[in-house]
């Protein structure tokens, strides 16, 4: 009866965190951050099929190359849907779309994961729904904030590699993964990899170069392209940023969602506290600081002992194993999530790119598992869920601070997130080129 009881009590408390990650990703829609990526997918959305043709290629990277046209079909597709007359109606797809995310993973870990392995899944979806970083990349008009619901089709497919029409459509999600987003290469690539060196002997390879080879067919006047364009910049920014690690310390701080100074203070300096000064003071009441944020700050840190000690602990108890820990042989979560720390971070830090905190999007939801496989690594585990049950409280006590202060100061001068989208409608000063009729 008492575990009957703890089960019902849990089981509630996730399906109401979730219920509150839904409606962080669809309030106020008008403040979502609206730049110059932004307004080009808007743009073709009202452009193409009128005055501009089919578009077999997408907006410039950042590796200096214009992105897959399928970043641009997948919003052209998403504006028919809803039938967008306008970028807040298609930002509202795309936080559907996400909400849907959130959503699918309950189905996903339901369907596909063993009993034995749930309860860390479950508290990955907790913790993604509530985070900051998340939520802030849920609410973009931009490629990397639809992957979510894209890499959960990729993992469904992965998970059945030893069926032929599993391996097949791995294969074929894998590819298009890519040209949603040039992440998606490196995580397909990674997964390959992983699958390849440990796993070989359980997928259906030729079911999987049949739907790699088909997926990659919208690619072709991408390759013209990339082979005959030149950009007069180097496509790799070499060995300072690979020995940089920035995959591993985003995968690490991620899930923690400290690092908020980027979109809200960068122009404060450079040291993070100096970035995130304004936000730290809020909420105000009657107009005085309070700094109610930077006391939550200040508790986050502190949670990152219990919850990520035991597990570096349990690490070094193993580390005679180490080179089976590396791999993930003690389950397929376990294996899952370390071709996405190990084969991707790998894959993308050698090829010496500028990693981006949003090359993480795509691996939703497995920096939040990793966190929480982490701090159940505890072996008093009914400790490990009470301090997983105060950080999901303290990450969506941050969230509502942060949409909080993007409402009230219509956006965040002092970042780069820069004024809301409706903060530019009403004031007529946009972050971009010129005010659109």
């Amino acid at each position: 009866m008492n575990k009957f009881r703890s089960y019902f009590s849990y089981r509630n408390l996730f399906i109401l965190v979730i219920l509150i990650g839904a409606v962080l990703r669809l309030i106020w829609p008008g403040d979502m951050e609206y730049k110059e990526d932004e307004d080009y997918m808007y743009q073709r959305l009202l452009n193409v099929g009128s005055t501009e043709p089919w578009p077999w290629l997408g907006i410039s990277s950042g590796v200096f190359i214009r992105n897959p046209g399928l970043s641009v079909w997948v919003f052209l597709a998403l504006g028919k849907l809803v039938h967008a007359t306008d970028p807040i109606r298609l930002l509202q797809a795309v936080q559907l779309l996400n909400v849907g995310a959130l959503f699918f993973l309950i189905y996903v870990i339901h369907r596909m994961i063993k009993k034995t392995e749930r309860e860390p899944w479950f508290w990955a979806a907790a913790l993604a729904a509530v985070n900051p970083f998340a939520i802030l990349y849920h609410r973009k008009i931009w490629a990397q904030s639809v992957l979510p619901f894209f890499t959960l089709l990729f993992f469904t497919a992965w998970w059945r590699r030893d069926r032929p029409r599993g391996a097949f459509f791995y294969g074929l999600i894998g590819a298009c993964l890519g040209q949603i987003h040039m992440t998606g290469f490196f995580f397909a690539a990674g997964f390959a990899a992983w699958a390849l060196l440990f796993d070989r002997k359980r997928v259906r390879w030729g079911a999987w170069v049949l739907g790699s080879t088909l997926g990659a067919l919208p690619l072709i006047p991408w390759l013209v392209h990339v082979f005959t364009a030149n950009t007069g910049q180097p496509l790799v920014f070499g060995l300072q940023e690979a020995t940089q690690l920035k995959f591993w310390v985003f995968w690490m701080t991620d899930p923690l969602g400290l690092h908020l100074g980027n979109p809200l203070g960068i122009l404060n300096g450079n040291y993070w506290l100096d970035q995130l000064r304004d936000f730290f003071r809020y909420p105000l009441v009657f107009g005085v600081s309070t700094y109610g944020v930077a006391v939550l700050h200040g508790v986050c840190l502190t949670l990152c002992f219990p919850l990520l000690g035991p597990g570096f602990v349990a690490l070094w108890k193993k580390r005679r194993q180490w080179p089976s820990v590396f791999v993930g042989r003690e389950s397929e979560s376990a294996f899952t999530q370390n071709a996405a720390l190990w084969g991707y971070g790998l894959l993308i830090t050698l090829a010496g790119v500028m990693v981006h905190r949003f090359y993480l999007i795509i691996t939703f939801p497995l920096e939040f598992l990793w966190l929480a496989r982490m701090a159940l690594s505890n072996p008093k585990a009914s400790r490990a869920r009470i301090w997983l049950g105060v950080f999901v409280f303290v990450q969506l006590l941050l969230s509502l601070s942060m949409m909080g202060y993007l409402h009230v100061n219509g956006g965040s001068m002092h970042g780069d997130y820069g004024r809301s989208y409706q903060s530019q409608v009403e004031t007529g000063y946009y972050n971009f080129g010129v005010k659109r009729p």
